[in-house]
């Protein structure tokens, strides 16, 4: 009986078979409503990996709240949302200034995605390729090379000389991202010569 109870649960991994979907959906959007800020942020965090358009209005209530998981879970979630429009990009440049670095890594992350090309949103990359934590500042440093923001040709730089970017091989994705042989090549160079005097 256990074996063939296996066997059934390979076969609907192998096919990939989704149950429940539309029930799971009403009760992630239900959790929205709960008074706990906990199960408002497994709702969010639910909503990141079975999106429910129709509760888009409803999530972007709490990018003021004051549990900063319901601020983080929000910034997850709206990946799936990134180009739906003003409302969202202006409640990723929010969460993308956020008090708490996952937030901000987060929101950085669907700005850096998103097909919005705005003074707005540059600038908030350009803050956000400066802020004291490496996930955000490479966030941003790949959402500005995606946009040929010329400013990361300067930062790029900036980062080889001081030797404190997150890590080498992201400083060459950005230069990937921008596109700029000569940049590539110098953070390559960077990149061996730190192997060979490591070694």
């Amino acid at each position: 009986m256990l074996w063939d109870n296996f066997i059934i649960l390979i076969a609907i991994i192998k096919k990939h078979i989704r149950y429940g979907i539309e029930d799971s959906k009403k009760m992630l959007v239900a959790g929205l409503a709960d008074p706990n800020p906990c199960v408002i942020a497994v709702a969010l965090s639910g909503l990141s990996h079975t999106p429910v358009p129709e509760a888009l209005p409803t999530m972007l209530t709490f990018v003021d709240h004051p549990h900063v998981w319901c601020r983080q879970k929000l910034a997850f979630a709206l990946y799936h949302f990134i180009d739906e429009g003003p409302h969202v990009t202006n409640a990723l440049l929010k969460l993308a200034n956020d008090d708490f670095e996952q937030t901000r890594d987060w929101a950085t992350y669907d700005l850096q995605y998103s097909q919005v090309d705005t003074p707005e949103v540059r600038e908030c990359l350009w803050r956000n390729a400066h802020d004291e934590d490496s996930l955000v500042v490479n966030e941003a440093m790949q959402g500005l090379a995606r946009r040929k923001d010329k400013r990361v040709a300067a930062l790029i730089e900036h980062y080889i000389k001081s030797g404190n970017y997150y890590d080498d091989s992201y400083l060459l994705e950005v230069a990937e991202l921008y596109g700029d042989p000569i940049l590539i090549e110098t953070v390559k160079k960077t990149i061996i010569s730190e192997t060979v005097e490591a070694e």
